[in-house]
């Protein structure tokens, strides 16, 4: 069973590093922390689905692993900023952190992450946190300046909120903005300080247009992947898109 074999895992794999429980329904709080309890070790944690997972679930992780550097709790439905609370108080190296569909997020929590991790946090995921608004945005930028990835697809974020942060972090290689109210602006924005984009999504995004292709263009060089599936662009801007980056996947 899911809690005898965390509980082996936690008694027999001292030395264990990283862990993978992706989408596994049937592991629980209690068999999270016999894990983090005999695994002081942990360096990534992979809990993505497990959506038994909990605040308590959590803050076990915090007290045991102190060592972790990446955390993964995506679609666990049932952590609130309680657990954010407690991850910063354990989990002082975390650099590396995914609260995709953490629905129950607020913008408090974020901020408390923000100021926790500071420069040391680089990679940030946020998708579905429908909560989180513009706040959470600028909090980030405001603490955590060495940040390369950031997804904030379906949230509430707006320019504002973007213009913030690529003026605070330019080192962004990765931005997923899907589903949210943006506009030319804040592609604008990014175009302009964060230079060294790789991967930029914008699916969805329905104020976005050929004149935010145009800028991408022009500012980052370095553009691989680029998602554009339902945003109004012409085949034309794209045509120029891909005219100036031979090497680029575009999605439409």
């Amino acid at each position: 069973t899911p809690a005898a074999a965390t509980r082996a895992l936690g008694a027999g794999c001292r030395c264990l590093t990283e862990v993978h429980l992706g989408g596994c329904t049937q592991v629980s709080n209690a068999g999270v922390a016999h894990l983090a309890r005999g695994c002081s070790e942990m360096r990534i944690m992979k809990l993505y689905g497990c959506t038994q997972i909990s605040d308590a679930g959590v803050a076990a992780v915090a007290k045991g692993c102190p060592k972790l550097t990446t955390l993964n709790t995506a679609c666990c439905h049932h952590v609130t900023d309680q657990a954010i609370l407690a991850l910063v108080q354990g989990c002082r190296k975390l650099v590396d952190i995914n609260l995709g569909c953490c629905s129950q997020l607020t913008d408090s929590s974020i901020k408390t992450l923000a100021v926790a991790y500071g420069s040391n946090l680089t990679n940030v995921q946020l998708y579905s946190c429908k909560r989180l608004t513009n706040a959470s945005v600028i909090s980030l930028a405001a603490h955590c300046p060495n940040l390369t990835r950031v997804d904030l697809d379906n949230t509430q974020i707006t320019d504002s909120g973007v213009i913030f942060l690529a003026r605070r972090c330019s080192a962004l290689k990765t931005i997923d903005l899907s589903r949210t109210q943006i506009t030319d602006l804040a592609v604008a924005a990014l175009a302009a300080s964060c230079q060294r984009l790789t991967d930029v999504s914008l699916a969805y995004c329905a104020r976005v247009t050929d004149a935010a292709v145009a800028d991408l263009a022009a500012g980052c060089p370095g553009l691989t992947t680029i998602d554009l599936i339902c945003a109004d662009i012409s085949d034309a801007a794209v045509a120029a898109l891909r005219e100036s980056h031979r090497c680029i996947a575009v999605d439409m």
